[in-house]
């Protein structure tokens, strides 16, 4: 190799040592939905009375008050079925807020998964439930469902 190339050569590799990272990585991801494994989701809580009437704090979601009751869930898969996406998930409990709900996502659960429960797209939809937060599921979260 004459020495005009080794220059060349030389100031290609300067060049690609000079840019930015991947474009990966310059790109925000984005925003978790309902179906986003890994979503944190507030669910409107509809306590059901004796005869399976919804009773009257299950319209505190519906309404747009962001002061009801929620149950927290969080999106392990998604699977397509006939006619609805079948969404399991972990259930972790009741929160008083939208900001509750938040804030619980940032803390990680000690011990081992909860049990899964699965549920509809259409279902989630109905009740208005709302993504709150998103972390990646870890892999003993994914052998909960193997």
């Amino acid at each position: 190799m004459n020495r005009r190339n080794l220059q060349r050569l030389l100031l290609c590799v300067a060049a690609v040592v000079q840019l930015p990272g991947c474009y990966a990585d310059s790109v925000t991801a984005p925003e978790p939905t309902l179906t986003t494994a890994g979503a944190f989701i507030a669910v409107p809580f509809e306590p059901v009375l004796p005869g399976g009437a919804a009773g009257a704090a299950g319209q505190a979601g519906q309404s747009g008050d962001a002061d009801g009751v929620y149950r927290m869930i969080r999106v392990l898969a998604v699977f397509d079925v006939t006619n609805d996406l079948a969404i399991f998930h972990f259930q972790y409990g009741l929160v008083g807020s939208l900001e509750e709900a938040r804030e619980a996502t940032k803390s990680r659960a000690s011990g081992p998964p909860p049990p899964v429960s699965i549920t509809s797209l259409s279902s989630l939809e109905s009740l208005e439930a709302v993504v709150v937060g998103y972390r990646s599921v870890t892999e003993e979260e994914q052998d909960a469902i193997r």
